[in-house]
């Protein structure tokens, strides 16, 4: 079996750039101070305080690290989810506006 962890960037040929589509997913920032834990396709994780969980265009739960979650997704207005709604596999929507789980 080939080892792929020898690859980088600089050393193989046929590396290309490519952009990740735009998908319609949910997400609920989870503010407890105890964690929280969800059963994923690849298992039982946890997640800190400020973590993301996420459920994806199949309906499947997983953890996005807050850095990451922030870093990476743009999220979208309520009328703008709303049309991507009736348009699956594009968008996101914004966990601050329809909520999220905090201690109390």
């Amino acid at each position: 079996m080939f080892d792929a962890n020898k690859i980088t960037l600089n050393n193989f040929e046929g590396i290309f750039p490519c952009r990740k589509k735009p998908l319609l997913i949910h997400a609920l920032q989870i503010n407890l101070p105890e964690g929280f834990f969800v059963d994923s396709l690849e298992g039982k994780h946890s997640g800190k305080p400020g973590d993301y969980l996420m459920f994806g265009v199949k309906g499947e739960k997983y953890i996005c690290d807050k850095e990451i979650f922030e870093a990476t997704y743009d999220c979208a207005a309520e009328s703008e989810s709303d049309q991507l709604s009736a348009n699956p596999g594009q968008g996101g929507r914004d966990p601050s506006v329809h909520g999220s789980v905090i201690a109390g």
